[in-house]
Order: C-alpha cells, then structure tokens, then sequence
C-alpha cells in the first residue's frame, strides 16, 4: 500500500467484514471516519505504555534476541 503526504486513507476490506463493521457503527451513532480516529488516537496513546503481560513476558522468557 502506497503512502503519500495526504490525510486520506484508502482500505480494502471483505465486503461482508465492512457491512458488519458499519453495521455495528451505526448503532452506536458512528462515522467509520470518527471510530478510526478514536482507535487510532488510543493506539497511539497506549504504545508507549507497556502493557503488564507483555513486560512479564519479556522478563520470563527473554527477546527473540536473547534466545
């Protein structure tokens, strides 16, 4: 998938997988434009924190580098 400086994003999904998700959108009163912000905004937010099960199992059982 191409990448240019735009803001416009352009997905392919399986027709039946977006009739769902716009289904699902639209009882919640949702654009699929203002749920991909939401997601993408939490995303982002939440990378910099480490989750618990991962760190525990990094220390566990080590990086793929370690190994």
């Amino acid at each position: 998938m191409s990448r240019g400086p735009s803001g416009r994003i352009v997905v392919e999904l399986e027709p039946e997988l977006k009739r769902r998700l716009y289904a699902e959108l639209a009882q919640e009163a949702l654009t699929f434009k203002s749920w991909l912000i939401d997601q993408a905004e939490r995303y982002i937010a939440v990378r910099g924190e480490p989750l618990p099960f991962v760190a525990e199992a990094r220390s566990r059982y080590g990086t793929r580098d370690e190994q």
